[in-house]
């Protein structure tokens, strides 16, 4: 069970394999190899943390190497928009243990 926390983001929790933010983060692993350059080795999302705002920005950690994490931020629009879920940001490079960091590379490139 995921525990809110009024106008920020929930606690960290276990990405499990039926959980509506596992299906997100799958669907976001070509944009996310596509962004990072490179096919990933293995895609198993670890754990994740969520924000309702005009919709939700989900916080998530992915194994995508045996000793490698990438750290992603992602927003769903409401449904009704009919908008798909956008990758806001995300970082490679990571260890199972690293602190959550992800404000370094843009989903897009700056021009």
């Amino acid at each position: 069970m995921v525990e809110s926390v009024v106008g920020g983001f929930s606690n960290w929790n276990k990405c499990e394999d039926s959980s509506e933010e596992y299906m997100i983060l799958m669907g976001a692993m070509e944009k996310l190899e596509e962004l990072a350059g490179k096919q990933f080795g293995m895609f198993q999302p670890l754990d994740f943390s969520s924000q309702v705002v005009a919709g939700r920005n989900i916080q998530a950690r992915i194994k995508i190497d045996e000793d490698e994490v990438m750290h992603v931020s992602i927003f769903v629009p409401l449904p009704h928009t009919g908008l798909p879920s956008e990758v806001k940001e995300w970082k490679a490079g990571h260890k199972i243990d690293s602190d959550w960091d992800v404000n370094r590379q843009p989903a897009e490139a700056e021009g």
